[in-house]
């Protein structure tokens, strides 16, 4: 169990940045 939380904690924590650099685009774009 603790192996497999921590291969699903890496899947969303890379996830997160690029959703991040998305997010600041979509920001930038908007106004």
């Amino acid at each position: 169990m603790g192996r497999q939380r921590q291969g699903r904690l890496s899947s969303p924590r890379r996830k997160k940045p690029s959703q991040a650099r998305e997010a600041t685009a979509f920001l930038l774009l908007l106004p």
